[in-house]
């Protein structure tokens, strides 16, 4: 990718993580909390510094990326995204809310499905509770992950 390109898809990355973030932001003034979420920026910065990284070296060994590795792209995004502590809180009620608790994995499992144009609601409840699941008690990686993406994209 060139520099523009890198840029801009850092920024498209970045830019999303801060829109669904402000999901998170809502659902704590409906459940009455101060929110006190706090982002960190060099944690967010690493993983897509990472994903970008991941990208190049995909494309190198690939050669030029057609539009039918997309979903490999985005299991790039969401790997790399769940596996970073990006969101943290001093709020004890919130320390111990399921939904604060998985929201890391529910932005980067956005983000990757943004990513190959499936919004989230889209994907049924079975199939997004399974890839929640896996991210954040089992083994997954990457290329499995660009795998499962890459059917979600043809199959929803």
């Amino acid at each position: 990718m060139s520099p523009k390109e890198v840029l801009e898809f850092k920024t498209a990355i970045i830019a999303k993580f801060f829109d669904y973030l402000s999901v998170l932001n809502a659902y704590t003034q409906t459940k009455d909390q101060e929110a006190n979420i706090f982002v960190s920026k060099t944690a967010l910065n690493d993983a897509v510094d990472e994903i970008v990284r991941d990208v190049e070296i995909m494309r190198h060994r690939r050669g030029s990326v057609n539009p039918q590795t997309r979903g490999k792209i985005a299991g790039i995004i969401l790997f790399r995204l769940s596996r970073w502590n990006i969101l943290s809180t001093q709020n004890p009620r919130l320390l111990e809310d399921r939904v604060f608790i998985k929201f890391n994995y529910l932005l980067a499992l956005s983000i990757s499905l943004a990513y190959i144009q499936i919004p989230y609601s889209r994907l049924n409840e079975y199939s997004r509770t399974e890839l929640l699941y896996s991210l954040s008690r089992r083994h997954v990686n990457q290329e499995t992950l660009g795998l499962v993406l890459d059917i979600i994209r043809q199959q929803v």
